[in-house]
């Protein structure tokens, strides 16, 4: 659901921005990403963490 979200979220960036008055939101923050990519890193190890957790959730259940 956690993917889902910053998917749906990514995806109305667009539109958002230029109702904002910026319609080069999406690519900002795609350089950003670039230019940083710890911030990245930093997003995928809570992606795996989350994962790592529901994984262990579900193998305790069993």
């Amino acid at each position: 659901m956690f993917l889902t979200g910053i998917g749906t979220v990514f995806q109305w960036l667009d539109p958002i921005a230029a109702a904002l008055g910026d319609p080069d939101l999406k690519a900002q923050v795609m350089e950003a990403l670039e230019d940083n990519p710890q911030y990245l890193a930093y997003v995928l190890m809570g992606i795996s963490a989350i994962t790592i957790a529901a994984r262990l959730r579900s193998v305790g259940k069993a």
